[in-house]
């Protein structure tokens, strides 16, 4: 989202890169149009990528007290090549090399496994 009038998106795109440094980045939401985040009703989503041999783990940190309307997170991954699966939270959700994956806005962990 961009400007206040724009429609709220189902899912959030991230595009997440391959690296392999440990990358640290942020996503910001409040409602647009309060000045409500002055007493602290917005969200942070903090995410951390690292590599370690074939597997890129992304830990998401997330700091709440509002509500976006967002479900989750629509994850396009870039520069990976062949992934044998994707494991979030503990479940494995693909392992067809698709480039684009859907998790729920309250994930904790996601693992990206290299072939």
């Amino acid at each position: 989202m961009q400007y206040v009038d724009e429609f709220v998106p189902e899912n959030i795109k991230l595009h997440v890169y391959k690296t392999t440094n440990e990358t640290e980045s942020q996503l910001y939401e409040d409602d647009g149009l309060t000045k409500d985040f002055d007493m602290g009703i917005s969200t942070l989503h903090t995410f951390t990528q690292k590599s370690v041999d074939n597997t890129t783990i992304i830990q998401h940190k997330m700091e709440s007290e509002y509500e976006s309307g967002s479900k989750g997170f629509e994850i396009h991954l870039h520069g990976f090549g062949n992934v044998e699966k994707i494991i979030v939270d503990g479940n494995t959700v693909s392992a067809n090399n698709d480039s684009k994956i859907i998790v729920d806005r309250n994930f904790d962990s996601l693992e990206i496994i290299k072939q």
